[in-house]
């Protein structure tokens, strides 16, 4: 229509999702719904797993903070910690959560979220949770095979007692090469946007989103300048994409 100031898709949609189908379901769901066509391309498997019985055996009677990094990391504590008859602790005072959907999946099985990492960032969860602890505060880690441990590093440094935890792995899938021009390809970890590129090494036409600050850096490191979603929800990620698919006409 002459004169309107409304935005259109370009001429080509083509969205490619490197998670879980079951992670991806509905940020997929959105975006076909927009229009887009949507590719999947997952990068790696997710596996809960039970603890290492060093790490269960470390813990301490009585917790000061707990944190949490995905929602992944929440379920397979929850699950574990529903096996074991006594000697978990219960809740702290202080529970941190990267980002809103993590800080929901914790609430879902009833502990109260004291602190949620805005932007979502292990540093940042640090930063916002290390004024509120006490000298040497005794912190669980809940974390992945191959999880980073921003928040527990940091915290760590400032003399706290870090209990690590782990509870799902990481694992290395086959990813498709994609048989087609790709506009736009969304990644969630380090390890996928390097599985992915080794085999799909030309960069989508239009632009990389990237949930969480390590993601885009290693993004950038392969030479893909990224969008950062704003959050982790599927919200913000349909934004990103369609942020990067939407142009004004002249």
């Amino acid at each position: 229509m002459a004169g309107s100031d409304r935005t259109t898709l370009r001429p080509v949609g083509v969205v490619v999702l490197t998670r879980r189908a079951e992670d991806n379901a509905a940020l997929k769901t959105l975006l076909e719904t927009s229009g887009l066509r949507v590719l999947e391309a997952p990068a790696l498997d997710i596996r809960l797993r039970n603890p290492d019985l060093d790490e269960a055996a470390a813990l301490p009677e009585y917790l000061d903070a707990a944190l949490f990094a995905s929602r992944h990391g929440v379920k397979g504590f929850f699950a574990w910690r529903a096996t074991q008859s006594h000697g978990i602790p219960d809740a702290p005072s202080q529970v941190g959560a990267v980002g809103p959907a993590t800080a929901a999946e914790i609430e879902r099985y009833g502990w109260p979220v004291t602190e949620v990492a805005d932007p979502a960032t292990g540093a940042q969860l640090a930063a916002q949770l290390g004024p509120k602890l006490s000298p040497k505060s005794r912190i669980l880690a809940v974390r992945g095979s191959n999880s980073r441990d921003a928040a527990s590093r940091a915290l760590a440094e400032a003399g706290h007692l870090i209990y690590p935890l782990t509870v799902y792995e990481n694992r290395a899938v086959p990813v498709p090469p994609i048989g087609e021009s790709v506009d736009v390809a969304v990644f969630a970890s380090p390890s996928a946007v390097t599985r992915y590129r080794r085999h799909n090494p030309n960069p989508p036409r239009v632009g990389v989103v990237a949930i969480g600050t390590t993601t885009a850096e290693a993004l950038r490191q392969i030479g893909w300048t990224p969008t950062l979603a704003r959050a982790t929800d599927t919200e913000a990620l349909g934004e990103a994409v369609r942020q990067l698919l939407h142009r004004t006409p002249k």
